[in-house]
């Protein structure tokens, strides 16, 4: 029931820099194609590409209530299969025949039907759609490996680039450091259960939120709720471990 949400949210919503890098892309080939034009057909591509990015980065303006972002909305809905077709279109039209746009046809493919066929799955995560982000980011790579722009273009572009890095590595670091001080705790909160074996009943600190998949154990899973007590040596009659969050200071 929740397949085309999921595919919506993890396929565009969730990836807000790789939208930004695509449209930002599209929007150079359109400008930029050796193709004859028209200003009408321009303009339109354009506008829906300005308003993708828009929709993805529109948390800076609305914090509750956004149906940009909202997978389930009608609007999510409609739009982005729109456009979807309208990079089609764009790649289709705007390139110049020949190998290289049947490699990036064959890629963007790739790309979508790689998180379409999540939909059909039980479990869609954002991990789900690691290959649609790799051979989207070869589209949008093959794409301006072939354009003739200026480097006054480009520059400002790998600016852009470097800041994203920058930014996800700062990310990264930020919650390499926040797991391994949520181990240390957790470590001697296991620590304090090896000791006393007395205890039936194991209270553990769960990792946050979108940091460690699988971390923690969830109630009824009995293979990883075994495996956690023998891997960490606690009392093998103990018939109770609860994973909490704890509330962020």
């Amino acid at each position: 029931a929740n397949g085309y949400p999921s595919f919506i949210e993890f396929t565009f919503l969730k990836n807000d820099y790789l939208i930004l890098f695509l449209s930002l892309t599209m929007i150079l080939l359109t400008l930029f194609t050796k193709r004859k034009v028209s200003t009408i057909y321009r303009f339109s591509s354009i506008s829906i590409y300005s308003l993708a990015i828009f929709s993805v980065f529109s948390f800076v303006l609305f914090k509750e209530n956004n149906i940009l972002l909202d997978p389930n909305s009608m609007f999510s809905m409609i739009f982005w299969p729109i456009y979807t077709a309208n990079i089609f279109e764009g790649l289709f039209y705007l390139l110049e025949n020949g190998p290289r746009k049947d490699k990036i046809i064959f890629f963007f493919m790739v790309a979508g039907t790689a998180n379409l066929v999540m939909m059909y799955s039980p479990i869609f995560g954002s991990r789900s759609a690691i290959y649609t982000v790799f051979y989207m980011t070869l589209v949008i790579a093959l794409i301006l490996s072939g354009l003739d722009i200026s480097k006054y273009i480009l520059l400002p572009l790998l600016a852009l680039s470097l800041f994203v890095v920058a930014d996800r590595t700062g990310e990264y670091l930020y919650k390499y450091k926040l797991v391994g001080l949520r181990q240390n705790e957790r470590l001697e909160v296991i620590k304090y259960y090896q000791e006393h074996p007395e205890v039936e009943e194991a209270w553990i600190p769960r990792f946050p939120i979108y940091t460690i998949h699988s971390g923690d154990v969830e109630i009824g899973d009995t293979y990883h709720f075994e495996t956690f007590k023998a891997y960490y040596k606690l009392p093998q009659d103990a018939d109770k471990i609860i994973f909490y969050y704890v509330e962020e200071q």
